[in-house]
């Protein structure tokens, strides 16, 4: 089926494809708005032997030219048809009826730089914490200040970019409170993480008030999550 070009200032495309058994199955079929990961050393060597950097690299939907925003982490080419990176996209629309259907462009040295990562965090996120530099810099719309880490150690090669080492006493990263991170009504907490340790409780995340007031995200003993919310 012949899509449109984005560009013609864009020589290559490469097809995404997102397995209808990738979305989930619980109702509604359709999630809209969705940030989706590329792992960028899965793509082929066609794609490393002709991108010219990171500002060249162009996210469409599935009819190769509407434009989607996009937040690039991390890109290494290793000038030998191979290289990594972490990419960010937002889909519009993801379906468990079908097969999802994108195009990544490259091929063009005089490409801007175009990272947009508020707009790919758009929908309804408040706080995104890749962890992948030491600012710990904030990707969400109206981001918060940057973080501080004390007694942690930031290392690479989890599943997804950087990662930060925790010794479970006293290494924490702190960001500036702010009223956004107030719990108004339904919410989401999600990080990802591998303890080490399970025979206590450990703290993920945590926003306080004093003593009481506020909300938790820990692991307990065998690794059972815990959510704590407390006060008005």
């Amino acid at each position: 089926l012949l899509r449109s070009w984005y560009s013609g200032d864009w020589g290559y495309r490469t097809i995404l494809t997102i397995a209808s058994t990738k979305v989930s199955t619980l109702s509604p079929a359709r999630v809209k708005d969705f940030p989706v990961y590329i792992n960028m050393s899965d793509l082929p060597a066609s794609f490393w032997n002709a991108v010219q950097g990171q500002g060249d690299i162009v996210i469409t939907a599935g009819d190769g030219f509407t434009k989607l925003p996009r937040e690039i982490l991390s890109f290494v080419n290793n000038f030998d048809g191979s290289g990594s990176g972490e990419l960010w996209f937002k889909a519009p629309l993801l379906t468990n009826l079908e097969n999802n259907y994108f195009y990544i462009y490259y091929g063009n040295a005089m490409a801007p730089e175009v990272n947009k990562p508020p707009k790919v965090w758009s929908n309804g996120y408040v706080g995104v914490w890749h962890l992948n530099d030491s600012n710990f810099t904030d990707s969400s719309p109206n981001p918060a200040a940057n973080g501080a880490g004390t007694a942690i150690t930031m290392a690479s090669g989890s599943l997804i970019g950087n990662y930060v080492s925790f010794n479970g006493t006293s290494s924490f990263i702190r960001v500036t409170t702010s009223s956004k991170f107030d719990v108004t009504g339904t919410c989401t907490l999600s990080a990802w993480i591998r303890p080490s340790l399970t025979a206590s409780q450990m703290y993920v995340l945590s926003k306080r008030t004093g003593a009481t007031n506020g909300y938790d995200m820990s692991t307990g003993i065998s690794g059972t999550m815990y959510y704590t919310y407390s006060g008005s």
